[in-house]
């Protein structure tokens, strides 16, 4: 076993080991487990997501494999932070087993989701999921949004529930019903899954904070049950894991733009087969070609996602290469060019090789 404690969360430690005296909290992998007053407690952790896979067709894409009694929620950019209580003590728990730092727990302690959490967990039933939101969280992204969406400055948006007794997450119509009944956040859900909508949805979340507030959707079965269907019938789809919205979210936030426009001269060469004067030479060379079809044959064994790490690292080496042939006399007098060329490295990499 391993300790939930660390430097940044010493304080929120102090404070439940004060509240409970004779309290340990310690993790194996990502599962918590709590011993007191002579209860052990076991907090399961939440699977890591696979990507759906996702095809297109007719202007659209599409996600595979999603059975037509699967939802599809809305993804917030938040914690996923586990809530459990004793003695109506928070415990908050991060994604990997540790105890959320002090500051953030601080703001829990002291906010009005205090409550609506303690009832939500039912004394002890109850194993809460959800996404710790706002400027006082642990992700303090999209803050005006976040404020004006949850009505303050943190929130907690309850996504998925264990219940303790019977050893399964609940259904997720029941989840919604305990979310309303303790005046807690459940995510807009698309209850009916129409690609065609979602494809909307997914356009809309592009213009709330460049696609930051929410990242896309969780597929998800209704039903829920034990880990291992959780695990199965659980995928997401996330806007900068999809090549088409991974290229405008990228450029939404360059703040460079002369990055950008090392990285629009890449991509139009390698994907599109032509040069981009003034930024490039006028004239293709041998040398040229062969890193270019060298770099689209990586790029294929990239599609293998086991292999994307290893691949990465020798992508990015011939990237590097092929700027040296690629880029104008004029282009590699500029004092900011390093810069620019690993920055446009960069975002052609996440978006050509971390996509699909």
């Amino acid at each position: 076993m391993n300790k939930s404690i660390t430097a940044s969360n010493k304080g929120t430690w102090n404070f439940i080991s004060g509240k409970l005296p004779g309290i340990t909290i310690s993790r194996k992998g990502r599962s918590v487990h709590i011993n007191y007053a002579g209860e052990e407690v076991f907090l399961p952790p939440y699977p890591e997501i696979e990507s759906v896979k996702l095809t297109r067709r007719d202007g659209l894409i599409i996600p595979e494999n999603i059975s037509g009694n699967w939802v599809a929620q809305w993804k917030a950019n938040g914690s996923n932070i586990r809530i459990f209580v004793i003695n109506d003590v928070l415990i908050a728990v991060t994604r990997g087993g540790y105890l959320i730092d002090w500051k953030p727990y601080q703001s829990l302690i002291k906010s009005e989701i205090k409550e609506p959490l303690i009832r939500a967990v039912q004394g002890g039933r109850y194993v809460l999921f959800g996404e710790l939101v706002g400027p006082k969280s642990l992700v303090r992204l999209c803050n005006n949004e976040w404020r004006e969406y949850i009505g303050g400055d943190l929130g907690y948006i309850l996504f998925d529930v264990y219940d303790r007794s019977r050893g399964i997450s609940i259904d997720l119509r029941t989840v919604e019903d305990l979310a309303r009944k303790s005046s807690l956040l459940f995510p807009p859900t698309e209850w009916e899954i129409d690609v065609k909508k979602l494809n909307m949805e997914l356009e809309k979340f592009l213009e709330i904070c460049n696609g930051e507030m929410w990242e896309g959707f969780v597929f998800k079965n209704k039903e829920r049950g034990d880990p291992r269907e959780i695990r199965d019938k659980t995928f997401k789809w996330r806007l900068d894991e999809t090549r088409e919205f991974a290229t405008k979210i990228y450029e939404k936030r360059s703040r460079d733009p002369y990055s950008w426009k090392i990285f629009e001269a890449l991509r139009k060469f390698i994907i599109e087969g032509y040069l981009d004067p003034p930024v490039t030479v006028s004239e293709q060379n041998e040398r040229m070609l062969e890193i270019r079809n060298e770099i689209l044959e990586l790029l294929k064994r990239a599609e293998d996602k086991s292999a994307r790490e290893k691949l990465d690292k020798e992508i990015r080496r011939k990237l590097n290469n092929l700027l040296d042939e690629l880029l104008a006399g004029d282009e590699k007098k500029s004092k900011t060019l390093q810069k620019a060329k690993s920055e446009a490295i960069k975002t052609f990499r996440k978006i050509f090789i971390w996509t699909q």
